[in-house]
Formats: structure tokens, C-alpha cells, sequence
């Protein structure tokens, strides 16, 4: 989902309240916040040689562990905390949009968002972990068809 996919939800469903599922049935405490907004500019070099550039949005979630609240905040306050961040650090409205949790004994990861489920009162972001991926194998199979790595994909 990219980050004008997902502020674009956030105003035509400012109504609702924003949930995060981390795992089928697991949820962020409703009490969570959204800390902080990056712009993640990446710049790496695959086991090929092959060099590569892209940027993030990365939104950070975070809970304290103490603070209750019956209630996640809605759409239209994620809405606003976006509008408060492009106002200093206008972001890249096609890059992809992650979402940044951890708490105990869940090892703060970044997350992706694979898929939006709506209810009645709700907004529910669905996150997955995505998988690392070899890059020259995965350009390859594009191009060629499956293989493994090695060969003549480039890869290390």
C-alpha cells in the first residue's frame, strides 16, 4: 500500500477508528500512538553488485504498557498527525508505507500492510512481516522463469 493509498483511507474513512492487526486475532492495545513518521531513503547493493535505491514511509506504533484506553484513535486523528508531518517533511506519496511495533515479548519489527478489512466502528490496517528476498533471484524469475539461486542470476 503506498503512503497516499493509506492518508487517502484515512480521510475517506476519518469516522472509523484505526486499528492495527499484527497477527490473525492480535491486535495493537487501543491505547497505542503513532510516535513518529519517517522518510526512509535506502540506499543498497545487492549479492549480485547490482546497486539499488528506494524510499519508505515508515510510521512508527507504540504503547507504554500502562496507558488504557477503551477506544483506538480514529482515521481522522492518524489523518492529522500525516498532515502535522508534511508540513515539515513533505513525504513521497508513491513510496511504499510500513508500520513499525513492538512490546514485550514481541521484537519490534516493521511490518507491511497486506490487506484492509472494514467493519461498522473500524479501520483494520492487516500486517505481515515481509520476507527478505534475494534480489538478483527474484529479477531473474521475473525475466526467466523459476530457479534457484546461483547460476547465472547474479546472486553471490
Amino acid at each position: 500500500m503506498t503512503t497516499q493509498e493509506f492518508t487517502r483511507l484515512l480521510t475517506e474513512k476519518a469516522e472509523l477508528e484505526l486499528q492495527f492487526e499484527y497477527a490473525p486475532g492480535r491486535y495493537l492495545p487501543p491505547a497505542y500512538h503513532i510516535t513518529e513518521i519517517k522518510k526512509v531513503q535506502t540506499e543498497s547493493v545487492d549479492c549480485g553488485g547490482r546497486p539499488h535505491q528506494y524510499q519508505e514511509t515508515v510510521v512508527q506504533l507504540w504503547w507504554d504498557g500502562k496507558e488504557q484506553r477503551g477506544r483506538p484513535m480514529s482515521a481522522r486523528k492518524a489523518g492529522r498527525i500525516f498532515e502535522l508531518v508534511e508540513a515539515q517533511l513533505p513525504l513521497v506519496p508513491e513510496t511504499e508505507v510500513f508500520f513499525e511495533y513492538g512490546y514485550g515479548e514481541l521484537r519490534t519489527s516493521v511490518y507491511r500492510a497486506k490487506g484492509i478489512r472494514q467493519t461498522e466502528e473500524q479501520l483494520i490496517v492487516q500486517l505481515e512481516v515481509p520476507m527478505p528476498e534475494c534480489k538478483p533471484k527474484v529479477e531473474w524469475e521475473a525475466a526467466q522463469g523459476t530457479i534457484t539461486c546461483g547460476g547465472n542470476t547474479g546472486c553471490c
